[in-house]
């Protein structure tokens, strides 16, 4: 009889026992798994790995639509012409050649509409007696193929190419011209191609920067893990860089102001800076028609 309650229990013990190493053992294994689960999210919502995510957040392309009746701007016909991006998918652009221009402006746009939206900044350019180009990124207006953070600077560098290849522009005489979001493509192209200058309206400091004051939490990944390392221009135009003017609106709800403040303070020279008061983002139209901006790319031009 003692032994038998000896045997219970020990075995009593040793069912303790397990019980015992079994719950240090599942919170051993819950502590990995969520360790498993989170390094995963980080990586599945990182924007270098999962750029579909930021692509859509990002871009809001519109097909051929909207004001598609214009033929022509500040008394100047377009042409229609097409290229195609290093991906193949072919793009689409009003290309305006004006008689004895000097300079030629090669326009990239915001994340936003399409280019038939962009007649304020095409009737400002052509003003300056200059040609001027606006073409599509992909996914926009009659443009081939879904607009990427990857693919946009390749479609930038075919309107490059499509300008010097086909056009015979000389590469002294052109001007990259960005607007918005564009204005991050536009420093990315100045990195590969040899201008004459860049003008950049509502500029962006860094794509990364402007996210991480929209969503907080994507601050979590460093520069290295977005596309293009963030679209920095404020890294790039620290660099050697052509003459470089900047228009910002100090009532920009888009794209702060302090954006434009500090890429002006921490690019090298030559630079330009102008702040409009009082007026917002693109498509406000007191930005295009301010005096001070017409008054600013026109010395601007006189200067290069």
């Amino acid at each position: 009889m003692v032994a038998h309650v000896v045997h219970t229990d020990q075995m009593k013990q040793s069912l303790d026992a397990k019980k015992a190493f079994n719950w240090r053992w599942f919170l051993k294994a819950a502590a990995l798994c969520t360790l498993i689960y989170v390094a995963c999210m980080y990586v599945y919502f990182c924007p270098l790995v999962d750029q579909g995510i930021c692509n859509k957040i990002i871009f809001h392309p519109e097909k051929k639509d909207g004001p598609w009746t214009v033929r022509s701007v500040a008394g100047h016909e377009y042409q229609d012409v097409f290229f195609k991006s290093k991906n193949g998918s072919k793009l689409h652009g009003w290309y305006f050649p004006v008689k004895d221009a000097k300079y030629t402006f090669l326009c990239m746009h915001g994340n936003g509409g399409n280019l038939a939206y962009r007649t304020p900044e095409m009737e400002l350019l052509l003003g300056t007696g200059s040609s001027v180009l606006m073409f599509d990124y992909q996914g926009y207006g009659m443009s081939e193929g879904k607009p990427t953070l990857s693919g946009v600077v390749d479609d930038a560098q075919a309107a490059y190419n499509f300008l010097v290849r086909e056009k015979h522009v000389d590469p002294q005489h052109l001007i990259l011209f960005g607007e918005s979001l564009g204005t991050s493509v536009a420093g990315n192209l100045s990195r590969r191609v040899e201008c004459a200058g860049i003008v950049l309206q509502c500029p962006i400091a860094s794509i990364r920067r402007r996210a991480c004051e929209i969503v907080g939490p994507v601050c979590i990944y460093p520069d290295f893990l977005w596309p293009s390392a963030g679209f920095d221009n404020v890294g790039i135009f620290r660099e050697k860089h052509a003459p470089l003017l900047l228009i910002s609106g100090t009532l920009d709800p888009m794209i702060p102001v302090a954006h434009g403040d500090d890429l002006f303070r921490q690019a090298s020279q030559p630079k330009t800076y102008v702040r409009i008061e009082g007026v917002g983002h693109t498509g406000d139209p007191r930005l295009t028609t301010a005096p001070e901006y017409a008054r600013a790319l026109n010395a601007f031009l006189q200067r290069l």
